[in-house]
């Protein structure tokens, strides 16, 4: 994606052909989404919650000190780890999607335009 910005910016959306076998195109998103990660919650963050996962107290805490939800670093630990166990503590430690979701009424009324329903969906979710 961060290589499709000028893409992005001139239909709103992206979407990345996985079957493309161009290597180019492959290695830029993995770039791209590595940029993403450090730029989150790098493997270094990680690596240094990690020995204190199983405290709730000193996580939401990290994760706040890092600006991030509590929920990043159990999800990025059980990424690196591929252990049911860890997917276990990231799933019970995950926000409930539903009170996003709920925030979000696409129901067009009348002549009402989709990006003006979007721009008032906007004003209610990042409120």
């Amino acid at each position: 994606m961060l290589f499709d910005w000028d893409e992005i910016k001139a239909s709103k959306y992206h979407l990345t052909d996985d079957s493309n076998e161009q290597l180019s195109v492959r290695e830029r998103e993995k770039e791209a989404d590595a940029f993403a990660r450090g730029y989150l919650f790098s493997k270094e963050k990680t690596d240094q919650v990690r020995r204190f996962i199983n405290d709730p107290e000193y996580v939401a805490e990290f994760a706040a000190e890092n600006h991030v939800h509590p929920s990043f670093p159990y999800v990025f630990t059980a990424f690196e780890s591929n252990n049911r166990t860890a997917w276990a503590r990231a799933r019970a430690n995950s926000p409930d999607v539903n009170r996003a979701v709920d925030l979000i009424d696409m129901t067009c009324h009348g002549q009402e335009m989709v990006e003006e329903k979007i721009q008032k969906i906007k004003s209610k979710v990042y409120a």
